[in-house]
C-alpha cells in the first residue's frame, strides 16, 4: 500500500484523530488552533504503515510548521551533523552523544511520555 492509499485508510484516520485529541487540536510548535493541522512523524520506519507508530512518534503541527519542519529544519540538522562529522566524529559517536539527551523538546504535550 503506497502513502496516498495509507492516508485514506480508516486506520490512519482513526490514528490521526487520536493524536489531534492528545494535542488538543493545537500545533505543538506555534500554538495555532485555527490553521489546517497535520500529523507529523518524528521518525520514519520503512517497515511501518503510517498508523503503526507510538504516540510519542507523532505530533500535531499546523501546515506552515509542518512544511518548515520538513524543509528548513531538517536541512539545518543535516548541516549541523555534517559539521560535527567534519570534526572527526563517527555516526556512532554522534548517536551516542545524542542519546544522552532525554529531556523532551515539547514538555507540555504527549511527547513528554516518550
Amino acid at each position: 500500500m503506497n502513502y496516498q492509499e495509507q492516508i485514506k485508510d480508516p486506520r490512519w484516520q482513526k490514528r490521526r484523530l487520536e493524536i489531534l485529541q492528545l494535542d488538543n487540536f493545537t500545533c505543538q510548535i506555534c500554538g495555532s488552533y485555527n490553521k489546517t493541522l497535520h500529523i507529523h512523524h518524528t521518525i520514519y520506519l520503512p517497515q511501518n504503515n503510517i498508523w503503526e507508530y507510538e504516540d510519542c512518534q507523532l505530533i500535531t503541527l499546523c501546515e506552515d510548521c509542518h512544511k518548515n519542519e520538513h524543509e528548513n529544519l531538517s536541512e539545518l540538522v543535516k548541516n549541523i551533523i555534517n559539521d560535527i562529522k567534519n570534526q572527526g566524529l563517527t555516526n556512532l559517536e554522534i548517536l551516542f552523544y545524542l542519546s544522552k539527551y532525554t529531556d523532551p523538546i515539547y514538555p507540555n504535550n504527549h511527547l513528554s511520555n516518550c
